[in-house]
């Protein structure tokens, strides 16, 4: 018993390793074929582990979302106006980058509970709902900062929130308190239920309404840590508008789209993960190949239209190879 389980979890590793250990292969073999180096010297490793961190938390919020038959394009404009306002309230308590972090993650909570009672109250497809609350939330971020955004460059005490120990304790926690939420919560149990079978959990009882409103909070502390990392890399931090923001909902739907390829051999959480490193390395790739960024998106977009068909038509293509194969040895042994 105990050697077919440990059977079983070798295979799971394996199949869940082979999409990124291939892509870092031929993305490294690339690199070395035009001479360049795959990241920059120096800061390099920094700046790639600063995009995947984006995607991840990115990622994150979204799927709980979309895995619930959702959509929310403010998810970026709460990352925007969690750092103006979260940023001021540090500027003024005189806190550090950890307590700045704290409050990053109580205004991205707040913001996102209000967008959820905005979803709740107006009765609206989410759609349709996220679109208002992201240009609300986009001109607030620039009326709140006068247009000028948040300035922290000159508060060393709050930098070094996207320094490389910071942001992997972050990882760490978030997948640990992901994890928990998911798998041991009363959230996470009516969660699975609403994803698996929304009328049937609603009929038996389930409050979805509920359970909704504490998905929007948590995807509001999600995409405050954006905001955060976003806000700590670069020492400040301009206001968008005219849905600008929505693009930090797209670039996490290839980690998405990956991610669901190893979700039957991978617990979901770290598969997201595993998919938004993925994600990271193609595009990392790309660029240091010299690919422009409009190629880059061309090629994004075309990689997660292979993986949306393959994810619905997957079974019917290894079903046809299959049975070809079957044909040809039959023909073979008739013959």
């Amino acid at each position: 018993m105990k050697g077919a389980y440990m059977k079983r979890l070798a295979k799971n590793i394996l199949l869940t390793l082979i999409v990124p250990v291939s892509v870092t292969a031929i993305m490294l073999t690339a690199c070395q074929i035009k001479g360049v180096p795959f990241w920059a010297p120096g800061s390099g490793f920094r700046a790639f582990i600063y995009s995947m961190m984006l995607a991840v938390f990115s990622a994150f919020a979204l799927s709980l979302h979309m895995f619930a038959g959702r959509f929310d394009f403010s998810l970026g404009s709460v990352a925007i106006l969690s750092a103006v306002i979260g940023g001021k309230i540090a500027l003024a308590a005189g806190t550090n980058m950890f307590g700045m972090l704290i409050i990053f993650l109580i205004v991205g909570a707040v913001l996102g509970t209000i967008s959820g009672l905005l979803y709740l109250l107006l009765n609206l497809p989410p759609m349709i709902t996220s679109l208002g609350v992201a240009l609300a939330y986009e001109g607030l971020s620039f009326a709140f900062s006068e247009g000028r955004g948040i300035q922290i460059a000159l508060h060393p005490e709050l930098l070094g929130g996207a320094a490389l120990t910071p942001m992997f304790l972050i990882l760490a926690i978030s997948l640990i308190i992901m994890y928990a939420l998911m798998n041991f919560t009363r959230f996470g149990f009516n969660y699975r239920a609403i994803q698996y079978g929304q009328k049937i959990a609603v009929d038996t009882g389930l409050n979805e309404k509920s359970n909704a409103l504490v998905c929007y909070a948590i995807c509001g502390s999600l995409v405050a840590i954006v905001g955060f990392l976003r806000l700590s890399y670069n020492g400040a931090l301009q206001p968008q508008l005219n849905l600008s923001t929505s693009g930090t909902i797209f670039s996490a739907m290839l980690p998405l789209f990956i991610a669901a390829l190893m979700v039957k051999v991978c617990e979901s959480n770290i598969a997201l993960v595993i998919g938004c490193f993925t994600a990271t390395i193609i595009t990392q790739g790309l660029s240091s190949i010299g690919l422009s960024a409009q190629t880059r998106s061309l090629i994004s977009a075309f990689l997660m239209m292979f993986l949306l068909m393959y994810s619905i038509n997957g079974q019917k293509w290894r079903d046809y190879f299959v049975n070809r194969k079957a044909k040809a040895a039959v023909q073979v042994a008739v013959a």
